[in-house]
């Protein structure tokens, strides 16, 4: 089992942040979902209201360890395009 994580400190974003058109939505779902906390919790979604977005995503999984470890569990096509490679696996 893994150790607990501690929270994260999260800046917000706003629809003036620069963002492609495609990931403006996102942000807007992202925002109405976490409403006045920092981060939304993982209960407030399922992978299906993600569906659009599927191919900018990655999704990490962190590992324990002191440092926690961050494993890429999947990276979204336009992810893989932008990086030039699929880190897919990797930590």
């Amino acid at each position: 089992m893994s150790a607990p994580v501690a929270p994260l400190s999260v800046a917000p974003l706003d629809q003036s942040t620069a963002l492609p058109l495609e990931l403006r939505s996102l942000l807007s779902f992202w925002n109405h979902r976490r409403g006045g906390r920092s981060l939304p919790d993982r209960a407030d979604f399922i992978a299906e209201d993600f569906r659009p977005w599927y191919g900018h995503m990655g999704i990490l999984r962190v590992e324990g360890g002191d440092p926690p470890r961050l494993k890429v569990t999947l990276a979204g096509i336009n992810v893989v395009r932008y990086d030039g490679r699929d880190f897919t696996g990797f930590y």
